[in-house]
């Protein structure tokens, strides 16, 4: 700046050319402008016009405005020019900036000031008659910097038309004549070469050239403020892009979603169809079975009573028989069978008396047996091939829940179990559901729902939003919603938080019912941080079940006291008081009671009886047995002699079992 340069009068100094020489330009962030040329709409309103140059010219309008404005107007009684030149900081033989100022003797006022930026090679000139220098000064300055010669050339030639110009254009003042006594000498301190006038003219060309440079900072600024504007507006233009981007990224989630969702329903019901046919061939086995027995016993019912005359125990050897291929079999091959039939006395009680009593006429003969293929194409269930819609319990769970059984979770009820993560997943399920009118909902999420939602009140909206859901699709079904369970790690305060809250807001909802798992642990029930082990499954299990008999919550304490242990132990080697009373009455009123060890001597079984001792209970049975269990009792007394399969009876039940596997 001016301040940090050291000023030199070109009186005390002569001009040096080399001190002007630059290799390159600087770059500045300044308007540009043109070369040797004026544009007065650059600068309209400072009263600035800006032309630039080459490094080469630039000395030569240097010397020439030297000669023209200082040393030519040197004896002028109406224009006072001064000439500076200002210093560069780091290297005193170079000079930063020259400035020539043109200043009214009269009156004391700025006329024009020419600035030369050396550094970046732009000639300024600022005042009131900055026009009048345009028209009038610039091109013999031009001529001059043309010339090839400029040792002969008059630098201040047509310097008077400028000067006419500044004088017409100037106000005229008046003066009257005056005698020698109203003369008064003059005021040297208002005489050019005084220190005040030097001192003003110095702070008048110091604020022409602030004016100026503050000109070209107001430029830059507004240069800058418009860059920032455009960028601002770029960014404006990719933020909005990139919002389009996230928005276009959501919808292609939630369709993700959506279709993993009818994915994940088709993968269920495509196993509950494989879980039909394993039922279905589960079915056809049993049915090929019960077909065996039945032969057997068919067979068995056939055989011809033994003769008088023979003996009890005879034995007959047959000649050897070649049995008829089976239908299904290659023809080719032929079975040699060669059987010993041994005979016995046939006893009169069927041993397979369990089996269906049919009549001989709906029994087939072995000739006329279905095949493989025959039978299963004839005992196809209908209702297994058709798909139905009645199911009655649906359950929605986590991976806790993998290894619930339905069948024993719902008894004597249509269930289905679909496993889900998340509660925006069970929804999504729920909304998708093509069931009639399931009556019971268990609904058990929202254990990995903690690790990615924020905050309590996300939770209990969507725990909220699943139940509307359910409410709204089906009104009369019986909503039970799993509260979270226990956890080790820091999320297990915020689920206890959670529960609270959701059990207070469904308190008075009767087709809404919580189930709390007091009874669970987070120090002996889990496995890791928060799946159950095999423990907290089975309670867990049993909490839902409560829930689904709508039976109260009881918390069992084993071992507390002599009566609890006897009921746990009812069946223990021990006896305990009362163990063996049956039907509420007294042991002596029961004819059936089997006599106690301690209180009188079993007697002995008889030698008849064909089983061992051990076979009796040594406690007393069950109240109710079942019926199988009485049959089989009764069976045992039927017959004394042990029973014998003919070994022709037994090759055909190995050829059908053959056959049928």
């Amino acid at each position: 700046m001016a301040t940090e340069m050291t000023t030199t009068s070109s009186i005390d100094k002569p001009t040096d050319l080399n001190r002007f020489e630059v290799e390159n330009f600087k770059n500045t962030n300044a308007k540009r402008v043109p070369f040797e040329d004026l544009d007065y709409s650059i600068y309209k309103n400072a009263n600035l016009v800006t032309f630039s140059t080459s490094e080469k010219r630039l000395p030569k309008w240097i010397n020439f405005m030297k000669q023209r404005y200082y040393h030519g107007l040197e004896d002028n009684n109406i224009i006072q020019s001064r000439y500076e030149e200002l210093d560069n900081p780091n290297e005193k033989s170079k000079c930063d900036k020259v400035l020539i100022s043109l200043t009214s003797k009269e009156a004391s006022e700025n006329i024009l000031t020419i600035t030369i930026m050396i550094t970046t090679g732009r000639i300024q000139v600022q005042g009131r008659f900055m026009k009048e220098w345009g028209n009038n000064e610039f091109d013999p300055l031009v001529e001059l910097v043309n010339s090839p010669d400029s040792v002969k050339l008059d630098a201040t030639k047509d310097i008077n038309n400028f000067l006419d110009t500044i004088t017409q254009k100037r106000p005229s003042t008046t003066t009257t004549p005056s005698t020698t006594k109203d003369q008064h000498p003059t005021d040297q301190t208002n005489s050019p070469n005084s220190p005040k006038q030097k001192a003003l003219s110095t702070v008048k060309t110091n604020l022409a050239s602030l004016e100026a440079e503050f000109v070209e900072f107001s430029q830059n600024t507004n240069k800058a403020i418009h860059e920032l504007t455009a960028l601002l507006t770029n960014k404006d233009e990719e933020i909005q892009q990139l919002k389009g981007e996230i928005n276009t990224l959501n919808t292609t989630k939630t369709h993700n979603q959506k279709s993993f969702s009818d994915l994940t329903i088709k993968q269920f019901e495509s196993e509950e169809q494989i879980k039909k046919l394993h039922n279905r061939c589960k079915s056809l086995e049993d049915k090929n079975t019960h077909l065996i027995c039945q032969i057997a016993a068919l067979c068995e019912n056939l055989k011809p009573t033994e003769h008088p005359g023979t003996s009890d125990k005879s034995i007959i050897t047959d000649p050897p028989t070649t049995e008829t291929p089976h239908p299904n079999e290659n023809p080719t091959t032929t079975t040699t069978i060669t059987t010993t039939e041994t005979t016995y006395k046939i006893p009169t009680a069927n041993r397979f008396e369990h089996l269906s009593n049919l009549s001989n006429e709906s029994i087939p003969s072995p000739k006329n047996l279905p095949t493989t293929e025959q039978s299963k194409v004839n005992t196809s269930n209908p209702n297994e091939e058709s798909i139905t819609n009645n199911i009655e319990t649906i359950i929605i769970c986590d991976s806790n829940g993998r290894h619930l059984n339905p069948n024993l979770l719902c008894p004597n009820t249509k269930s289905k179990y679909i496993r889900c993560p998340t509660l925006f997943e069970a929804e999504s399920i729920i909304r998708n559901l093509t069931y009639d009118s399931p009556k019971t909902f268990i609904i058990h999420n929202g254990t990995n729902d903690l690790e990615t939602t924020p905050s309590n009140d996300d939770m209990i909206n969507r725990i909220q939003e699943v139940i509307k859901c359910i409410n709204k699709k089906y009104p009369l079904s019986q909503v039970i919603v799993s509260s979270l369970l226990p956890r080790k790690d820091d999320l297990n305060k915020r689920a206890s938080e959670i529960n609270k809250a959701i059990q207070k807001i469904f308190e008075k909802n009767k087709t809404v019912k919580i189930v709390q798992h007091n009874n669970i642990m987070c120090t002996k029930h889990l496995k890791d941080k928060k799946h159950l082990n095999e423990i907290g499954v089975k309670l867990f299990a049993l909490n839902l079940k409560r829930a689904y008999f709508n039976k109260p919550f009881q918390t069992t304490y084993r071992y507390h006291s002599p009566e609890t242990r006897s009921s746990n132990y009812r069946y223990s080697q021990i006896p305990t008081k009362n163990q063996y009373i049956h039907n509420n009455r007294p042991t002596h009123h029961n004819p059936d009671q089997d006599h106690i060890s301690q209180q009188h001597p079993r007697p002995k079984s008889p030698t008849t009886y064909p089983y061992n001792s051990y076979h009796h209970h040594q406690f007393p049975m069950r109240d109710n047995p079942s019926p199988w269990t009485a049959e089989k009792q009764t069976r045992r007394y039927d017959s004394p002699e042990t029973k014998q399969i003919p070994m022709e009876i037994v090759q055909l039940i190995k050829h059908l079992n053959r056959y049928v596997n």
